[in-house]
């Protein structure tokens, strides 16, 4: 098993200005394809950041429970 950190934005931010460091500490982003992710404005600034800084971005798409991509996490 990987013994590396995980970094969950919805419950490990606290502090925005953390964000940044966080994203270019990291090995790879994982971006959670659900409805409206993109409207959040900390997500846009998390994939500009690994971006910037050469993180690679693996997306997942999460389907609804009917395996439409118009799905939500629970």
């Amino acid at each position: 098993m990987l013994q590396a950190d995980v970094f969950l934005d919805s419950s490990d931010l606290t502090d925005l200005r953390m964000l940044y460091e966080q994203v270019h500490q990291s090995d790879v982003l994982v971006l959670l394809q659900t409805k409206g992710v993109l409207t959040r404005p900390w997500v846009i600034l998390e994939l500009y950041t690994a971006l910037t800084n050469n993180v690679p971005i693996v997306c997942v798409n999460v389907l609804s429970r009917h395996g439409r991509a118009d799905g939500v996490l629970p």
